[in-house]
């Protein structure tokens, strides 16, 4: 009795053979792969036993690349399902923030108009406004020299010649 790894060898050296003998078998991972002819070579230069041996070769490694498949897919089907997930919240909140925009803009828009009309409002009035600070003023200055003489003559009777000088020089 040969072992697996035996049979396995003497299968890929009859392919070999095969090939070296007109057959042209490309690696079963190639493009350029044809099945039947690999088939082909496989029965006419293996025995029974490596046959039966390369069939449990391969049965294992279809299901060791059916289980490697089947964990891919699912990998990608959660990684599928989240991004779905996200992009669809993204497109909630980017149509929301559409509408959240438009309002926004009609309301800095209903600001603008009413901050001009203020303005076009206070801007007679500024000129009013400001015209009274001045007179304003004027009067409180006029004021300060009405008061002078009658301050000035308690200072002199009380005798108070440098509180006097100080009302004098601040008029």
């Amino acid at each position: 009795g040969t072992s697996a790894h035996e049979a396995g060898l003497a299968v890929g050296a009859s392919v070999e053979r095969a090939s070296a003998q007109g057959g042209r078998v490309a690696s079963i991972d190639s493009a350029a792969f044809d099945s039947k002819h690999f088939l082909h070579a496989l029965v006419k230069g293996t025995r029974l036993d490596g046959l039966q041996s390369k069939y449990t070769e391969m049965v294992q490694e279809i299901k060791s690349l059916d289980s490697d498949m089947q964990m891919l897919v699912y990998e990608n089907y959660s990684k599928f399902i989240t991004a779905t997930d996200t992009i669809r919240s993204m497109k909630r909140n980017v149509e929301g923030m559409g509408e959240k925009m438009e309002r926004l803009l009609a309301t800095m828009g209903g600001i603008s108009e009413k901050s001009d009309e203020v303005n076009s409002t206070l801007a007679s009035r500024r000129q009013s406004i400001e015209e009274l600070s001045g007179v304003r003023k004027l009067l409180k200055k006029l004021q300060v020299v009405f008061e002078l003489p009658a301050k000035l003559r308690v200072c002199l009777e009380q005798d108070a010649l440098a509180l006097a000088v100080k009302y004098y020089t601040g008029a």
